[in-house]
């Protein structure tokens, strides 16, 4: 969703995660040092394969999100 805001791809609820990757990877907006295939990848293996660290994935994910936000702002101030 905070790529569709920020023009960077635009949301489309009916793709895959792994859809998006492969559409924000070839994005002209996207932030030239983001690398969402690692948070695509544990996604799946938490989501899908429901194998968890608990509190940890929470932290890595929140830390992965703050990551994005960053280059997104910093996309934005350049």
């Amino acid at each position: 969703m905070r790529f569709d805001e920020h023009g960077i791809i635009p949301l489309r609820r009916e793709e895959t995660n792994w859809e998006h990757l492969r559409r924000l990877d070839k994005s002209r907006t996207r932030p030239a040092d983001l690398n969402f295939r690692e948070a695509t990848s544990k996604f799946d293996t938490v989501w899908y394969g429901e194998r968890t660290n608990g509190m940890e994935d929470v932290a890595w994910f929140r830390s992965q999100y703050e990551s994005v936000m960053q280059a997104i702002r910093q996309r934005r101030s350049a």
